[in-house]
């Protein structure tokens, strides 16, 4: 993967980064930004551990469970001290919150931008990029020679 959308993984940290002077500036509770930021870098940490491992294993359902189940209990993980600590003083609650939902809305913008570059970036098994797929819409009358970088031509 090309290192801008590398280092773009973690615009979210950039983000929590710039969020303190704003917090600061606008009065908001720093008890919400500790929890939240704090919730929100373990939960970090822990989907990035749980990457490694689902990249070295070759089997599916591991993969499927690593990061199916990570993403799960990640959520849960954030929603607990976003509750936790607007119980005990709602302010720092709703700071939590909205904290945490800015980093979940660039965390999640951000995985939809990597997905799609990594669509577009060619096989790291060294596979033919170029090579036909098989076009759903043909009915047998044409024959299509389309492939993956969308170029080919039909004849009849």
């Amino acid at each position: 993967m090309p290192r801008p959308l590398r280092l773009m993984r973690h615009l979210d940290v950039l983000a929590l980064a710039v969020a303190l002077p704003v917090f600061i500036a606008g009065g908001l509770s720093l008890k919400g930004y500790a929890v939240g930021g704090g919730a929100w870098l373990v939960q970090k940490v822990i989907a990035m551990t749980l990457q490694r491992r689902a990249d070295a294993s070759r089997d599916p359902r591991t993969v499927v469970g690593l990061l199916m189940g990570g993403a799960i209990a990640r959520g849960w993980l954030c929603a607990g001290a976003v509750l936790a600590v607007g119980l005990t003083d709602a302010r720092a609650g709703l700071a939590a919150t909205l904290l945490v939902l800015l980093l979940f809305t660039m965390y999640i913008s951000i995985k939809f931008v990597e997905r799609g570059a990594s669509a577009l970036a060619p096989p790291r098994d060294g596979g033919d990029a170029g090579a036909p797929l098989a076009d759903p819409a043909d009915d047998g009358a044409a024959t299509s020679t389309r492939t993956a970088t969308g170029t080919g031509a039909t004849a009849r």
